[in-house]
């Protein structure tokens, strides 16, 4: 198995300190256990490192549209400022405006909804 062989060499990287493993969940913050998450086998290396039930959101999250994204793509961290435009246009939610912003900032939906439910960037306030 692909993944599995690809697990190997991360947990080898962290093992050996080629790769730091961070305390805290990407998604959540939370800390305690957490998983390599890779958007992309073709790069062993490359991990987002998730608390369990961070992890198990990303694979139940719509999958059809998880591919269409082509997650590959998404940046891994928002800007402060960023966060404070996407917070001022959520203000004014409408149906399909996650997905829109999730492209346009070239992040995952489950980002976007993150920061719309307060479970992240809660320092970020709106002026």
């Amino acid at each position: 198995m692909k993944n599995r062989k690809v697990s190997g060499q991360l947990r080898n990287a962290v093992r050996t300190g080629k790769i730091i493993k961070p305390t805290k969940c990407e998604r959540c913050g939370k800390g305690g256990k957490l998983d390599g998450h890779h958007k992309d086998y073709s790069k062993p290396l490359e991990a987002m490192w998730l608390c369990y039930h961070c992890h198990r959101a990303i694979h139940n999250f719509n999958k059809e549209f998880y591919r269409q994204m082509a997650f590959k793509r998404h940046k891994n961290h928002l800007t402060e400022e960023e966060v404070k435009e996407i917070k001022k246009i959520l203000e004014n939610y409408s149906w399909g405006l996650i997905r829109r912003l999730a492209k346009e900032y070239g992040v995952s939906p489950v980002t976007i909804n993150d920061i719309k439910l307060k479970k992240t960037w809660n320092l970020a306030s709106v002026q």
